[in-house]
């Protein structure tokens, strides 16, 4: 059986040939290296989650997860919105001029939206569907149910 002093020894070992190894492939390597290029815009997969906490069936507050997106210019963003709550809840990102119909609680209410990031900046992404007790419609933390979409003029 080893003890602790011998593991500490061979790490020390293990550290310093790395160490040789590095500094030898950095001398090979002459003057820094190129900058790569932009790569093309990507088409990204998402899912947003409408959901809750609280009790089920009574959720004290509902929010989006994720609560924000970031993505750079030129990107395909496609979302799949599902809502996982007993309410109709609606998805809309403010500037894009996209939304999802009402989506109704559990497996029916799920849509899938295809946005292109052409324009840069912090967008809001919130629920578009009125509050309304009688109808199951949204909750009352309707105003705070929002997340934000954040496209970068970066190049990848």
């Amino acid at each position: 059986m080893r003890t602790g002093s011998a593991y500490s020894a061979l790490a020390a070992i293990l550290i310093a040939v790395a160490a040789i190894l590095l500094t030898a492939l950095s001398a090979a390597r002459p003057g820094p290296p190129a900058a790569p290029a932009p790569a093309e815009p990507a088409t990204v997969d998402l899912s947003v989650i409408i959901t809750g906490v609280g009790a089920l069936g009574a959720a004290e507050h509902h929010f989006f997860n994720p609560s924000m997106i970031t993505v750079r210019r030129g990107d395909t963003v496609r979302l799949r919105v599902m809502n996982l709550t007993f309410s109709t809840h609606g998805f809309e990102i403010e500037g894009y001029g996209v939304r999802t119909r009402p989506l109704p609680g559990g497996p029916k209410g799920q849509e899938t939206l295809t946005v292109v990031a052409d324009k840069v900046g912090m967008f809001r992404y919130r629920c578009y569907v009125p509050y309304n007790p009688a109808t199951g419609d949204c909750s009352p933390d309707h105003e705070t149910q929002v997340g934000y979409l954040v496209v970068l003029d970066q190049p990848r």
